[in-house]
């Protein structure tokens, strides 16, 4: 919680004059190791620098922010093809899907949100996403992009890789 103590102090004011009133309550609040309240309490730069380095390479999206540039990677959608005014389970294949994450079906006239139901192995590679998408009777035939967001802002794009039918 040192990495968020720290932003917070950087950019909210509150923050700041509660540090400055009480600075063992804040650190307290933030769940601070005695080794950081130490650390922050003698202004040890060197030793915040290495907590930090710690608590960030301990973070589950570390692996995804230091393997992969940006993160989430599409590698497939299965099927390829759902006919308009039905309803299908989507499996998507890639990296570093969080569990808590959505799925779109877009291109420039229209797009369409898919509930996720699963991801085995979240914010990891090798992950698989299960999702079922609702095709109304009234989407547009034609070739859709899918998109994979996580919660963190990442994302990933799978260009014209699937397609909606008309019955």
């Amino acid at each position: 919680m040192l990495v968020k103590l720290i932003a917070d102090l950087l950019n909210n004011s509150d923050v700041q004059q509660q540090f400055s009133r009480d600075p063992p309550g804040l650190m307290d609040s933030y769940e601070l190791s005695p080794d950081a309240r130490q650390a922050l309490e003698h202004g040890d730069r060197q030793r915040l620098l290495e907590l930090i380095g710690q608590e960030i390479s301990q973070s589950a999206l570390f692996g995804a922010l230091w393997s992969k540039p940006g993160g989430v990677v599409i590698h497939s959608v299965s099927p390829t093809t759902g006919e308009a005014g039905t309803q299908l389970e989507l499996t998507l294949t890639g990296d570093y899907f969080a569990s808590t994450a959505f799925v779109t079906l877009q291109r420039e006239d229209g797009n369409y949100l898919a509930q996720t139901l699963r991801v085995t192995q979240p914010d990891a590679q090798g992950s698989t996403l299960t999702a079922r998408l609702n095709l109304p009777v009234s989407a547009s035939p034609g070739v859709y992009s899918v998109t994979v967001s996580n919660p963190s802002a990442w994302f990933s794009v799978l260009d014209n890789c699937f397609t909606v039918v008309t019955k």
